[in-house]
């Protein structure tokens, strides 16, 4: 573990598409990758954009659009409906945990890649 900037930094054993996932301060960080560049062995630090939980249609943004999709499924619980998108916080259900990610992640533009 290197300290660097002021946090500490641990690339982590399991690779990634997109890289090296890393902790920051002992958390999986959602935001950074590493990726070791394959001759040198030099590790570079690449920002990648947040994850939008609530891009209930992968179209890389939360808009009204994801807003409809929730309206439609509030109250669904996941095991009776299996295309569950606005289960934000993926805990089987769509209900108003879910509506406050949406609230906290509306207009959002920069998302990453649906998985």
């Amino acid at each position: 573990m290197g300290e660097s900037e002021g946090f500490d930094l641990v690339v982590a054993d399991d690779q990634t598409s997109y890289g090296y996932p890393a902790y920051i301060n002992g958390s999986l960080s959602d935001c950074y990758n590493f990726d070791q560049h394959p001759t040198d062995g030099v590790l570079s630090i690449i920002q990648t954009a947040p994850p939008c939980y609530a891009d209930c249609n992968c179209d890389r943004k939360v808009d009204l659009a994801d807003l409809v999709i929730m309206k439609q499924q509030f109250t669904w619980t996941c095991s009776q409906h299996p295309s569950c998108e606005a289960d934000c916080n993926g805990d089987g259900k769509v209900d108003l945990t879910d509506l406050v990610i949406m609230k906290t992640q509306f207009l959002r533009i920069d998302c990453q890649p649906c998985p």
